[in-house]
């Protein structure tokens, strides 16, 4: 069950063309990963460094944009790379929101 739900969640949205399971931060917040931390830990543990294949954005990317400091906690207790970079050379520091100071001082503490 595990290797299927991960491929699901990675699988492209046909909307975005991102992982499903970035939508599904965008509109669930952290509820899908909490779901994985508590039936499904060896399925987060992957699903952890699904990454986009157009931009190389990891899911920490994706939660970073969204200002979401409790997934981004969630993901790195899981195992996620706070130091990934993407395609434009960017780590999740660095496509943080103006908007999102919390956000933005979660990662900075990850990245010392």
């Amino acid at each position: 069950v595990e290797p299927t739900l991960v491929r699901a969640l990675a699988a492209p949205n046909p909307l975005s063309g991102q992982p499903v399971l970035f939508a599904l931060l965008a509109v669930c917040n952290s509820a899908p990963l909490w779901a994985l931390q508590n039936h499904a830990p060896a399925a987060l543990a992957k699903a952890v460094h699904i990454t986009d294949p157009a931009t190389g954005d990891n899911v920490l990317h994706a939660a970073a944009r969204l200002g979401a400091s409790s997934v981004i906690r969630l993901l790195v207790e899981a195992g996620a790379d706070p130091h990934q970079r993407n395609y434009a050379a960017q780590q999740p520091v660095d496509v943080v929101p103006d908007w999102a100071g919390n956000t933005l001082a979660v990662l900075a503490s990850l990245n010392n």
